[in-house]
């Protein structure tokens, strides 16, 4: 066939992919023929020898262990160059379920003469914890129960001089030390509160300094509301003024307008209340409320007006908070003779959802700054004993028992 000069010389390469047919080997080139320009080819992507790689397991269709299957229930089977041995038997849980170290930890004795005989016998003789200690342990899985949005405590006691504000300090400060959320104290008594002494000594940043900068601006940051409180080891103060000629009456306008700048940030928030139940504001305080703490002390005239303040926040339409409520005996002496303590705690069982008692306390009983953490070498009345301690977290925890 005569091809012209003109006309473009056909391509007779295979396409791509295709398998080429047989061609005759190239002429070799001579200077006097010049070499013959090659158009360019896409460049051909060669897949992996997949042969050469070993073939990992499929992913498990059932249980690891087998479950019956002969190829060790991986389902497709397993290539013998895998170099890891099949499985033939059950296998133990997995070890992300089963924590053996936390198990063995938890089984050791930390405190007491059991903790003494462990520690003689290098590990030989465990006695395991004893059903104080298991009870301490499982106070503060309860203090650490988890939350979802905020939870406002009110601490209230229509009877002066009982130990609310001792109670309200003590209960934020036990939260905060067990818990790893946000945790804030606030102090809603006109009166010259003493809840911001009582944790933090003397300070001129108030409740009142924090609703006048939100007046000014919307508060959007922490580190704003953190300019008006003040820390007391991990809980934070909200102190109310101590001037008696500066010192005003909260509004319900104010208080809700206080917790909704302290919801933003904290997650949970304890407001002493102060001695004025009476007082128009203190309804909407317990319209906000989720847990009600009364406290009365093992005296006549201080349980007669526990049980007032009960009566009187029933009969303003808080039935469901009264039945909610904790009541907490505080002894303010070594040994109450004035009262059948016995009988006080069947009275409130009956009104409230828990009853706490909190022990005599040489520290608290003083009105000094709360010393939380023990003191070496120091007289017991510097700081709070320790079973004072686990008398607040069993409060603490009881309070915690709702959150939800």
């Amino acid at each position: 066939m005569t091809q012209h000069a003109d006309e473009p010389e056909p391509d007779e390469r295979p396409a791509y992919g295709a398998a080429p047919a047989d061609e005759p080997p190239d002429e070799p080139e001579t200077a006097a023929t010049p070499p013959r320009e090659q158009p360019a080819r896409p460049a051909e992507v060669v897949p992996p020898d997949w042969a050469r790689y070993p073939r990992y397991p499929a992913v498990p269709t059932q249980p690891y262990g087998g479950g019956g299957h002969p190829d060790g229930g991986y389902g497709q089977g397993q290539d013998p160059r895998y170099p890891f041995p099949q499985p033939s038997q059950p296998q133990p849980p997995r070890p992300d379920l089963v924590n053996p170290f936390v198990e063995q930890s938890n089984a050791i004795p930390r405190s007491g003469m059991r903790r003494v005989v462990y520690r003689a016998t290098f590990g030989a003789v465990n006695l395991g914890p004893s059903a104080e200690e298991q009870a301490a342990r499982a106070r503060r899985e309860r203090v650490q129960r988890p939350l979802h949005g905020s939870w406002r405590v009110v601490v209230m006691s229509i009877k002066g001089g009982v130990g609310k504000t001792t109670t309200a300090a003590m209960v934020g400060r036990t939260l905060a030390e067990w818990r790893g959320d946000r945790v804030v104290t606030l102090d809603t008594n006109p009166d010259m509160g003493t809840l911001g002494d009582r944790l933090v000594g003397a300070t001129d940043v108030t409740v009142r300094g924090l609703l006048a900068h939100e007046a000014q601006r919307p508060i959007t940051q922490v580190a704003e509301v953190n300019r008006f409180t003040n820390l007391a080891g991990r809980l934070h103060v909200l102190a109310n003024e101590q001037d008696p000629a500066v010192s005003e009456d909260f509004t319900g306008r104010e208080y809700a307008q206080t917790l909704s700048i302290l919801e933003r940030f904290y997650n949970v928030i304890v407001a002493d209340c102060g001695t004025g139940v009476l007082r128009p504001w203190v309804r909407d305080m317990l319209a906000l409320a989720n847990t009600l703490v009364v406290v009365a002390e093992p005296k006549g005239d201080a349980a007669t007006r526990a049980a007032g303040t009960l009566d009187w926040i029933e009969q303003h339409g808080f039935h469901d908070l009264v039945a909610r409520s904790v009541a907490v005996i505080n002894y303010r002496s070594p040994t109450p003779k004035s009262l059948d303590v016995d009988a006080l705690t069947a009275f409130f069982a009956q009104r409230c959802r828990a009853v706490s008692k909190i022990r005599y306390d040489e520290h608290l009983d003083l009105g000094v700054k709360i010393q939380y953490e023990p003191i070496p070498d120091a007289p017991p009345e510097a700081y709070v004993a320790d079973a004072t301690k686990e008398d607040y977290l069993e409060l603490a925890a009881t309070i915690a028992d709702e959150f939800r």
